[in-house]
């Protein structure tokens, strides 16, 4: 019963997911980006945030160590005779994966929305002057 209502959820999440990155292009071009859409999309899979901003070598960092943990999870868990501790130790090691995901996509976010306005300040000026 569980696992149709997380397979739902899932679903959900991507595709409202998918229709926030339809808009952040929208906004990107504006220069300024919601940092909590990129921050909670790597929160829920590990770099996809940075993907969103278009730090596409971050992304697949993220997605492989994430991938990583969850194999070697895996792996663990058929080899040891308690797989209960070793689920225990994978499920925190995502999560923490998972935070620091997400702090950085937010952390990225802000950086590049920061760089976009003193550009757009730049520009304005140069053409004040010009």
């Amino acid at each position: 019963m569980l696992k149709p209502l997380v397979l739902i959820l899932i679903a959900g999440v991507i595709f409202f997911l998918t229709f926030q990155a339809t808009g952040l292009a929208a906004e990107e071009e504006a220069g300024q980006v919601d940092p909590l859409i990129p921050g909670l999309a790597s929160f829920i899979v590990p770099g996809t945030g940075q993907l969103l901003i278009g730090d596409s070598d971050k992304a697949l960092v993220h997605a492989i160590i994430d991938l990583g943990v969850l194999a070697a999870g895996c792996s663990a868990a058929l080899l040891f005779p308690v797989p209960l501790v070793v689920w225990e130790v994978t499920v925190v090691a995502r999560l923490s994966l998972s935070t620091y995901s997400a702090l950085d996509a937010y952390s990225s976010t802000r950086e590049l929305n920061r760089y976009h306005a003193a550009l757009s300040q730049l520009i304005s000026y140069m053409v004040q002057e010009g």
